[in-house]
């Protein structure tokens, strides 16, 4: 329809009444639930979303979607925080040399 409803009778909540963030947030969860296995690539996944629900993304993501791969773009530290093992950093692909001029490693 073209009024999608979250909730029923008294809590009954329109979907166009959601804030964008909360738009992004469910369109996520969504997308994973429908997802068995396979990847999901998210460019910032933390565009307009709260700094909680930044925190709680991933973990809800691999909840819902034990066997999908996840790759992320993003520049929240609030994301990244959580997995520190898992953000590769540039200073990491970046060798100083004894010039100090940078140089890519390959």
């Amino acid at each position: 329809t073209d009024d999608l409803k979250l909730g029923h009778d008294q809590n009954e909540l329109s979907i166009e009444n959601l804030s964008a963030g909360e738009k992004n947030f469910l369109s996520f969860l969504v997308y994973a639930t429908s997802l068995k296995e396979g990847i999901m690539f998210i460019d910032e996944p933390e565009l307009n979303l709260q700094i909680d629900w930044q925190r709680d993304l991933i973990a809800l993501l691999q909840k819902i979607a034990p066997n999908v791969q996840l790759f992320l773009a993003t520049h929240s530290p609030a994301i990244y925080a959580g997995y520190p093992d898992k953000a590769p950093w540039f200073d990491d692909l970046v060798r100083t040399s004894t010039t100090k001029e940078s140089t890519l490693v390959a």
